[in-house]
């Protein structure tokens, strides 16, 4: 999200862009068996959804702030990514630091 977009928004306008399959993945990802970083093939393959639609979700679950990306690919793991489900505490967390680093960006530099 853009700094606007977290001036604009509310946790509740977050959540509520979570969809069935989404949320279905989420918390799948959050059982304490799954609870290691995955990349989205073992996502797909313990969620039971198609890896074509696992993918975009994995990517919107990033981008609000539901899923960390642990290892990026580049690491001695291989060449896929390291996802890992945030609890919805840690997700809100870190959406209401955006929101202040967005409406006071000296925050960011520390000042």
């Amino acid at each position: 999200m853009k700094p606007i977009d977290y001036r604009n928004e509310t946790w509740a306008d977050v959540k509520g862009r979570m969809d069935k399959v989404r949320v279905h993945i989420w918390e799948v990802m959050l059982e304490p068996v799954n609870r290691v970083p995955m990349t989205t093939r073992e996502i797909a393959a313990v969620t039971g959804v198609d890896l074509l639609t696992v993918r975009p979700r994995v990517t919107e679950l990033y981008q609000m702030g539901f899923v960390e990306l642990v290892e990026d690919g580049s690491g001695k793991r291989g060449k896929e990514g390291y996802y890992r489900a945030l609890s919805e505490y840690e997700a809100m967390r870190l959406f209401e630091m955006a929101c202040r680093v967005a409406r006071e960006p000296q925050l960011e530099l520390g000042l």
